[in-house]
C-alpha cells in the first residue's frame, strides 16, 4: 500500500509539475490541510492551483472553479507543505550520481521532501540538475547549493534558507 501511495504521489507530483506553467487551473478537493503553522488541521478543503501559484483555498462546498480545471479527489489525504532535508551529499560524495539522478531524486519527493540544501558534491552536476529540474526538464527537489567548504556558488552568493525559495506541495495518503 505504501508502494501506491509513493507512486500516486509521483504522479501528482508529475502533474503539478505539467500544469505549473498552464493556465488550466489544478484543483484538489477534498483534502485535509496542515499548513504547519501549530493550527488543527483543516477537513474538507479544496485547493487551487493556477500557473505554480494557489489562487483559492476554503472549505470544499464554498470554492468555485472553472469546469476546464484539471481535478483530483483528495478524499483521505492531507496536503502539506513541502519537506526539506537540510543536509544531503546527493551527487559525488557518498552517491553515485546516475543512482542519484534515477533513484533518489524521485524518492524524495514520493517522501514529501520537495527541497534539498546539498551540502556539497560534484558542483557541475548539482548545478545542471538544478537547471533541469526548474526547467521541468525531469523531476526532483528545489535545491540550495554549497559550493564545499563555502558559501558561494557559481560566483554568487546563494541562501541556503528553505523559506527564501518558492514553497512546493505535498499530498500525503493516510493509508
Amino acid at each position: 500500500m505504501k508502494l501506491i501511495a509513493k507512486v500516486f504521489f509521483l504522479i501528482l507530483f508529475g502533474t503539478l509539475a505539467a500544469l505549473a506553467g498552464t493556465t488550466v487551473p489544478l484543483v484538489l478537493q477534498h483534502v485535509a490541510i496542515i499548513d504547519g503553522t501549530d493550527a488543527a488541521p483543516r477537513s474538507d478543503q479544496t485547493v487551487v492551483i493556477r500557473g505554480g501559484q494557489i489562487t483559492a483555498t476554503g472549505p470544499a462546498s464554498q470554492i468555485k472553479f472553472e469546469k476546464s480545471a484539471r481535478v483530483i479527489d483528495g478524499h483521505g489525504k492531507f496536503l502539506i507543505p513541502g519537506l526539506w532535508d537540510m543536509h544531503v551529499h546527493i551527487a559525488g560524495v557518498s552517491a553515485d550520481p546516475s543512482w542519484s539522478k534515477d533513484v533518489l531524486l524521485p524518492l524524495l519527493l514520493a517522501n514529501g521532501i520537495t527541497g534539498v540544501r546539498d551540502m556539497g558534491g560534484d558542483l557541475e552536476t548539482l548545478l545542471s540538475w538544478k537547471r533541469d529540474i526548474e526547467s521541468g526538464k525531469f523531476l526532483g527537489p528545489t535545491s540550495s547549493l554549497r559550493a564545499p567548504g563555502s558559501q558561494v556558488v557559481a560566483g554568487k552568493r546563494r541562501s541556503s534558507f528553505p523559506w527564501q525559495t518558492p514553497t512546493k506541495l505535498a499530498l500525503l495518503s493516510a493509508n
